[in-house]
């Protein structure tokens, strides 16, 4: 899947100049015309206005062809578009969006979904080569985000060590994605948001809306979101001391969907050692991710060729035509 941005795109309106060149250049070369008739060789008179037996492709649409590729291509370099393309690479930076709702206190893992799902990411930010920058978000029935995109491993680890569960609010698993995206905007790698959840979205439960908004922001702009199921299948219910009051049931099919619909991956960790298994799949194998390459430069250089053509045309072949 191939995007086409523009990062300035106000500079679109400067193609409507393009039918100004048009009519001036058609407009002077009917005053050229007219002076013309001053000329007594009329086999000239034919070939400077293009008419007669002798009608030829004259130097003027030459002209303003080139011409109008020159204002077309610089007018596209300054509204500076960008080509997103999706392919596997190493260079990334990350997003963990790790789930510190009450559910995720279920002890089928020990010590609990939240302790594997703090400890493992910490053994993945430690795995991490190059400079990657690594953003951490937590949330339940809100968003927060603990620490910005840096690629200072040990405050990172420090910041993923320190989150505690908030038992209140319930589970917005929409705007997590939203608070991951907003980390990744300005990353110039690929942009991946991993989520750790056990996939129970208890604020959008009965109406998916504001999760396909979510998707379709995290798709916008361009960010990969692979999404690490934590629980049992066999159903979590009853995990949790009574006075919280809430389940923990694991949907899978929830995660699962967010993964699809970002062209991501899906990592259904039953246990522990499935858990490493799928971070370590993260770092070992190129992840899908959007690439992009600004095309500002190609276009200055394909005005710049032409208007050397042109300048050469005009002192050589057009030199001597009429």
């Amino acid at each position: 899947m191939i995007k086409i941005i523009f990062e300035n795109p106000v500079f679109l309106w400067y193609l409507l100049s393009i039918p100004i060149l048009i009519i001036s250049h058609f407009t002077f070369l009917k005053n050229a015309r007219f002076k013309a008739i001053r000329f007594s060789n009329f086999r000239t008179i034919e070939r400077l206005t293009g008419v007669g037996p002798d009608k030829v492709m004259t130097k003027n649409w030459s002209m303003l062809i080139m011409r109008l590729f020159v204002l077309f291509s610089v007018i596209l370099a300054i509204s500076a578009p960008v080509v997103w393309y999706k392919n596997f690479s190493h260079d990334a930076d990350f997003v963990l969006a790790i789930d510190a709702s009450a559910s995720m206190l279920a002890k089928d893992f020990e010590p609990s979904r939240l302790g594997v799902a703090k400890e493992q990411a910490n053994l993945f930010v430690t795995s991490i080569r190059g400079d990657s920058t690594i953003g951490v978000v937590t949330f339940a029935g809100s968003s927060f985000i603990d620490q910005l995109p840096t690629n200072n491993k040990n405050l990172i680890k420090n910041t993923i060590s320190n989150i505690e569960p908030i038992v209140l609010g319930g589970t917005d698993l929409a705007g997590a994605i939203i608070s991951s995206t907003n980390l990744l905007i300005l990353s110039e790698r690929g942009r991946i948001l991993v989520l750790l959840s056990d996939g129970s979205n208890t604020v959008d439960t009965f109406n998916k809306k504001s999760l396909d908004t979510a998707l379709k922001y995290a798709n916008n702009n361009q960010v990969i979101i692979n999404t690490i199921g934590i629980g049992s299948s066999n159903g979590s219910i009853g995990y949790l001391p009574e006075y919280y009051n809430v389940t923990a049931i694991y949907d899978s099919e929830q995660l699962k969907y967010i993964a699809n619909s970002t062209d991501g991956n899906f990592y259904n960790c039953e246990t522990v050692e499935v858990f490493s298994e799928a971070f370590g799949d993260i770092l070992r194998n190129p992840q899908k991710t959007y690439i992009h390459k600004d095309l500002n430069s190609i276009l200055l250089l394909i005005a710049l060729l032409i208007l050397f053509f042109e300048w050469g045309l005009a002192n050589t072949r057009f030199r001597r035509l009429p």
